[in-house]
């Protein structure tokens, strides 16, 4: 071996390898690296799973997506609860149709809340694989307007 060239060159069948270098006094040795170890069985290489990483930005939309969903679930249980009441106090004049619908019942109306929220948070959720930004922004103001139904529910 050639201390002034430089050169790497094996010095057994191990594997090792010695770097000499002309500027330093000595040998620099290494050995190669490690084996990678294999990959998960459950999640391939390539897969979502395997490069899904939570960062504050998946903190915050799963936050605003229960902020939705429980504030949805909230307004269930206070249209259950006061149903004898709620034909002549609903707003909303589709509640209204549905609950006529119904002969008064609530049954029709709070199955089609449910699904209408399901299908918001399922689309939010499929936006946010596609556009991220959008997506917080839509689930924001969603938050926003849940909040204000609540605060409007149990105030007034």
């Amino acid at each position: 071996m050639n201390r002034e060239s430089g050169i790497l060159t094996l010095s057994d069948d191990s594997g090792r390898f010695e770097h000499v270098s002309p500027r330093r006094t000595g040998y620099a040795r290494w050995q190669s690296p490690a084996p990678r170890p294999a990959p998960l069985a459950h999640a391939p290489a390539n897969s979502s799973a395997a490069r899904f990483r939570f960062t504050r930005e998946t903190a915050l939309m799963v936050a605003l997506l229960l902020v939705i969903g429980v504030v949805a679930a909230y307004d269930v249980y206070l249209s259950v609860k006061y149903q004898d009441s709620l034909r002549y106090q609903e707003l909303n004049p589709i509640g209204r149709l549905l609950m006529a619908v119904d002969n008064g019942n609530v049954a029709i109306f709070m199955g089609a809340k449910v699904l209408g929220t399901l299908i918001v948070i399922g689309t939010v959720q499929m936006l946010y694989l596609y556009k991220r930004h959008v997506a917080l922004a839509v689930a924001s103001a969603l938050a926003v307007i849940q909040l204000l139904v609540a605060a409007y529910l149990t105030l007034a």
